[in-house]
């Protein structure tokens, strides 16, 4: 996707940020768009390799699983992992379930999983902040409340400075659409 590519690099570019290598950047390019063309499901492991697809959707799976290892020993970079989660930020369910399993440092990308999460979440409902609900029912308001409880906390938290503004920035710049309960939580 020659397209993402100059896109990557432009907005490293304007962050200072090292650009990561050319295959991780073609790799999460290709992650995204199977993504996409499967209506966001990720792609797994397949012991039935007999067809094109099949094997391309398990040479994905593994790098993406690979990714995460390299993540966890440190030889990724913040950054790369924190580019991933914005451009599939699909893989946020996947990684909760992946560190909660695999380790205990699952706080490092916390906040970045939280807002992958809520930038799917928001997208997903056509635009839609969550909202905290008295008494949700089932899984789907039981998440939307979970997202909702997370995105005040962090809100008021930056409100009374426990949050940096560089975060606060960060979730704003994945999920614009708070940017209307940003200014109405300041007016009040």
């Amino acid at each position: 996707v020659p397209e993402l590519s100059t896109h990557v690099r432009r907005c490293f570019a304007e962050k200072s940020v090292e650009l990561a290598t050319p295959a991780f950047v073609a790799g999460v390019a290709e992650l995204q768009q199977w993504v996409q063309d499967h209506g966001g499901k990720l792609p797994e492991t397949r012991s039935d390799l007999s067809s094109v697809e099949d094997r391309r959707e398990s040479a994905l799976a593994k790098w993406m699983c690979q990714t995460f290892i390299d993540w966890r020993r440190g030889s990724l970079k913040a950054e790369d992992m924190r580019f991933l989660l914005r451009q599939v930020p699909e893989l946020s369910t996947h990684l909760r379930w992946y560190f909660a399993e695999k380790c205990a440092d699952f706080s490092t990308l916390a906040f970045d999983v939280n807002v992958a999460e809520l930038q799917q979440w928001v997208r997903g409902h056509d635009g839609r902040v969550p909202r905290r609900l008295r008494n949700p029912q089932g899984d789907d308001e039981m998440h939307e409340s979970v997202l909702a409880h997370w995105m005040h906390r962090m809100l008021g938290a930056w409100r009374t400075g426990g949050v940096a503004m560089s975060d606060v920035m960060h979730l704003l710049h994945d999920v614009p659409e708070l940017l209307a309960l940003v200014t109405s939580s300041l007016a009040a």
